[in-house]
């Protein structure tokens, strides 16, 4: 009896410290499983933060790459079209000498415009010729503002909301030999834009669906860590005072694995300490009792 109260009470406080670690014995289950969802739960915001940032600096990236491109075609078109103005007439080898006309034929034979583009020339407020990509702006739905870059005296380049949408421009007012024109070459980047919004939208798309798959990796990932954990509980809920023979199966090297064989240790130690105390108490009980008996046996 008094070997077995000892073991009783070791067990019992055993039992008790685990319970505090694992929670209660009914629910063990239960409370490693909302672990796992802690686990999952962090995998899950990081990922998503990530991947909104991701997918806010990746729009802002190629719509500020789209407005240089943009910018940089403008300044181009209308370089080119200075540099063919200050040379001579490929049909007739002569200067052009302010032939405002003959600058815009020899221009709009050569040029072809870029995707979203317009190319608009004026000779005295009157539209003398026009080239557009498919995708850009006719010049009849660009009516006001077509007066708004007629009023200007001088080199402009901006952006200006019309009728076909936002367009950035390049407007160059000239003087020829009695004749005033302007140039315009306008851009409608909508295309290009909605473009990048498809390729992020794709990217959203693509993200979500490989958040999907690390959330379940995760979970299982989870689960494979904290197995250990879910037989030790079950292990320390079913130990009794006569079965300190169980033991957890460890099959890993992590940190719950050590613990699992921590705890597998600590079984054996207390299996080793009640089998000495059992035997010592056993002992000093046949010694007590052996006088007894010699004694009761003895004659008188």
């Amino acid at each position: 009896m008094p070997a077995r109260w000892v073991e009783g009470s070791c067990l019992r406080s055993l039992r008790s410290s685990l319970a505090s670690v694992t929670g209660p014995s009914s629910r063990p289950l239960r409370w490693l499983g909302s672990i796992r969802v802690r686990i999952l739960a962090v995998v899950v915001i990081l990922l998503v933060v990530s991947s909104i940032g991701s997918v806010f600096l990746l729009r802002a990236v190629l719509l500020q790459r789209l407005q240089d491109e943009v910018e940089e075609s403008l300044r181009r078109e209308v370089e080119e079209f200075q540099l063919l103005s200050t040379g001579t007439n490929p049909e007739t080898g002569q200067p052009f000498d302010g032939d405002l006309r003959a600058v815009f034929d020899v221009y709009f034979s050569r040029e072809l415009p870029d995707e979203g583009e317009s190319l608009l020339a004026f000779i005295d407020g009157e539209l003398y010729d026009s080239r557009r990509a498919p995708d850009a702006a006719e010049a009849d739905e660009l009516r006001p503002t077509i007066e708004h870059w007629l009023s200007l005296e001088r080199y402009q380049q901006g952006a200006i909301d019309t009728d076909a949408g936002t367009a950035s421009y390049v407007a160059l007012p000239l003087q020829g030999r009695g004749e005033d024109g302007l140039l315009v070459v306008a851009n409608f980047p909508e295309f290009e834009r909605e473009e990048i919004n498809s390729a992020v939208r794709t990217q959203i798309e693509v993200q979500l669906a490989a958040m999907l798959v690390v959330s379940l990796l995760g979970l299982l990932l989870a689960g494979r860590v904290l197995r250990p954990l879910v037989s030790l509980a079950r292990t320390a809920a079913t130990i009794s005072d006569t079965e300190l023979n169980q033991r957890i199966a460890v099959t890993g090297r992590d940190e719950a694995s050590q613990i699992a064989a921590a705890f597998n240790e600590m079984l054996s130690r207390l299996e080793r300490t009640f089998e000495t105390q059992r035997q010592f108490l056993h002992d000093t009980s046949h010694e007590l009792r052996t006088p007894l008996t010699g004694s009761a046996v003895m004659p008188s």
